[in-house]
C-alpha cells in the first residue's frame, strides 16, 4: 500500500512540476527584452484573476503576440475550468493588444 501512495505522491510531484515549467517557460519568453521579469506564479495569478498589475502590461503584450501558440495552449490546458480561462485569456488580450492573434488562435 505505502507503494501505491509515494507513487501517487510522485505523480503529483511531476503535474506540479510540469504545470510550473508552462507558466514558467511563458514568463522567461515574455520577460526577454525587459529589465523586470515576470514570474510563472506572477502569470499563474494575472490569468486566474484576469488583472494585470501595470508592470506586467509589456510582458502580456510580448507573451500574447509572440509566444508559440503551443505555449499558450499548454497554461490554459493548465486550469481546471478551461472555458472561464479562455474568457479572462479574452480580456487580458484586449487590454495589453493582443486580441487580434488570440481571436485567431481560438478560432482556428
Amino acid at each position: 500500500m505505502r507503494e501505491g501512495l509515494d507513487a501517487h505522491h510522485d505523480d503529483q510531484e511531476r503535474g506540479a512540476f510540469m504545470t510550473n515549467r508552462s507558466f514558467d517557460a511563458l514568463a522567461i519568453t515574455s520577460s526577454v527584452p525587459f529589465r523586470v521579469s515576470i514570474t510563472g506564479p506572477d502569470l499563474r495569478g494575472i490569468l486566474e484573476t484576469g488583472i494585470i498589475p501595470e508592470r506586467f502590461v509589456p510582458h502580456l503584450h510580448r507573451a500574447l503576440n509572440e509566444a508559440p501558440i503551443e505555449m499558450i495552449d499548454r497554461v490554459i490546458a493548465e486550469f481546471d475550468d478551461a472555458p472561464e480561462a479562455i474568457k479572462r485569456l479574452r480580456r487580458i488580450a484586449a487590454e495589453v493588444g493582443a486580441a487580434e492573434r488570440i481571436e485567431t488562435w481560438l478560432s482556428g
